[in-house]
């Protein structure tokens, strides 16, 4: 939860109805992010502890805290495994 993470490059991407769609040259492949991705892609644009982009979550949505933490953990580790998003040190 310590962590700092922020995106690893820029993708070409756009917004559709709440929702991103990405280019990623590097993959050679697409990706869709849904209404709450999106929002976290959005938090990733600068350097951010994992425990404040939970927080922020938690206060823009509905859903309770453990719930919000497992689930930006493993959306976050989604990320990093595909080289979207990098951990700084």
């Amino acid at each position: 939860m310590s962590s700092r993470v922020v995106r690893a490059h820029e993708p070409l991407s756009t917004e559709v109805h709440g929702e991103t769609i990405m280019m990623d040259s590097q993959l050679g492949r697409y990706v869709n992010l849904d209404g709450v991705a999106t929002a976290i892609w959005r938090e990733l644009a600068e350097p951010i502890d994992v425990a404040t982009l939970c927080d922020r979550l938690q206060a823009r949505y509905a859903g309770d805290s453990e719930t919000i933490r497992r689930d930006v953990l493993a959306f976050a580790a989604q990320l990093i495994e595909n080289g979207l998003v990098r951990e700084l040190d």
